[in-house]
């Protein structure tokens, strides 16, 4: 039986490298992004925004659970492009 999946809404706010690699290629920086978070196995990045107001931007992310998913972001923070806080998704459709 395949394992579930759970989503997972992220607000991120660029560090002082990640606005200069986003102001470089926006594109890049996006494409960049969900490769470093899409390594670990299971994660899949499902959708990218920027923001206006207090985060610079939003993913829609999918992953087998909590743990495997801070394991992703760890990684990600840990290149100092973005600082994330992490909200889980409950689909209107299983309340």
């Amino acid at each position: 039986m395949a394992e579930e999946t759970h989503t997972f809404l992220v607000l991120c706010k660029l560090s002082a490298r990640g606005i200069e690699k986003f102001s470089e290629d926006p594109k890049r920086f996006a494409e960049e992004l969900k490769k470093l978070i899409e390594q670990e196995e299971g994660v899949r990045v499902l959708g990218m925004c920027a923001l206006l107001g207090d985060y610079d931007g939003a993913m829609k992310i999918e992953a087998p659970n909590e743990v495997v998913l801070a394991r992703a972001l760890v990684r990600a923070n840990k290149e100092g492009l973005i600082h994330t806080t992490t909200y889980t998704a409950v689909s209107l459709d299983k309340l």
